[in-house]
């Protein structure tokens, strides 16, 4: 575990790795640090780097993955592009998932799974389409 981050500026953050997953720790109070955020990258993170509103993490798995620090830490249902926002590409993802395009894992099928259903339809990527363009909310 070797945390690295950007201690400049008001909210003072740092990124570690353990577990395969990413923490982001707010040392703005460097006597009481508060854990600010994780994620479950369903890959195998191997370090990571945070500047400013960015997490760079070097995955084995998924390779360099680019996370927002600054957006809600639990990503919303359905995000399938890990960008943290639910966006036409989420529903474009959804869609090929449907279709049998793109194989993915139960993980990524859960989270595509926003009809609830239990299956990953065509339905599914509407909804995502729809939240993306904040016609409905998830």
């Amino acid at each position: 575990m070797t945390p690295f981050g950007d201690l400049s500026g008001h909210h003072r953050k740092v990124g570690y790795v353990a577990d395969r997953d990413l923490f982001i720790v707010n040392v703005s109070s460097p006597t009481a640090p508060t854990l600010a955020g994780s994620y479950d990258n369903a890959g195998d993170a191997k370090d990571v780097a945070v500047s400013g509103n960015y997490a760079y993490v070097a995955d084995y798995t998924n390779g360099l993955v680019i996370l927002r620090t600054d957006v809600p830490v639990t990503p919303p249902k359905g995000d399938l592009n890990h960008d943290g926002y639910l966006t036409p590409a989420d529903a474009a993802i959804a869609l090929q998932i449907a279709t049998g395009i793109r194989p993915c894992d139960p993980a990524t099928l859960a989270a595509a799974d926003v009809s609830g259903d239990n299956r990953v339809t065509s339905l599914d990527a509407l909804i995502l389409l729809q939240a993306a363009t904040d016609a409905i909310t998830l």
